[in-house]
């Protein structure tokens, strides 16, 4: 089964355009207009692409982060039910997603999964703050958006994940 990807049905759109009816226009006026549509269904399909790169590194970098969670002890009294359940969350996730998925969409609706979790594990490794080894997470965390957020904005105040997230 052949599975056509958005930025592959992109390419050969250019394709046929540049192969098939650039070759029959007369009016040069046409023909650039041709040339402009071909370049930009080519650079839309490497942005795709591009977007879907960066969704695979940060959802990688969030399962590792994830996983770390989940070798720290578990919390003892008041807290153990209901770091119990999150912990089983992180498992479930974990083993529902496709981390080798290399489609922009199932990648994104990971990273929102992931990103949740993410932001649940910092509250309670906030309410954990003295143990060391939240601790070092915690900092580890922290590196990890900043690089993602770095990644992501290739010099842009504004993330390229969050301008994609909106349709921008």
């Amino acid at each position: 089964m052949i599975v056509l990807t958005p930025p592959t049905v992109l390419q050969r759109i250019a394709d046929v355009l540049e192969g098939a009816v650039l070759p029959d226009l007369n009016s040069s006026y046409a023909k650039g207009q041709a040339h402009a549509a071909v370049a930009m269904l080519r650079n839309v399909a490497a942005l795709w692409a591009d977007f879907a790169r960066i969704y695979r590194e940060d959802n990688d970098g969030l399962r590792r982060l994830l996983m770390r969670y989940l070798k720290l002890p578990a919390p003892m009294g008041e807290a153990a039910e209901g770091a119990r359940r999150f912990r089983d969350r992180i498992v479930t996730t974990l083993g529902e997603i496709d981390f080798k998925d290399g489609d922009y969409e199932p990648l994104r609706a990971a990273n929102l999964r992931l990103r949740a979790l993410l932001d649940e594990m910092l509250v309670s490794l906030e309410a954990r703050r003295d143990e060391p080894g939240a601790r070092s997470l915690r900092k580890a965390v922290r590196a990890h958006l900043k690089a993602a957020l770095s990644r992501e904005s290739g010099g842009d105040s504004q993330s390229t994940m969050e301008k994609m997230s909106r349709g921008d």
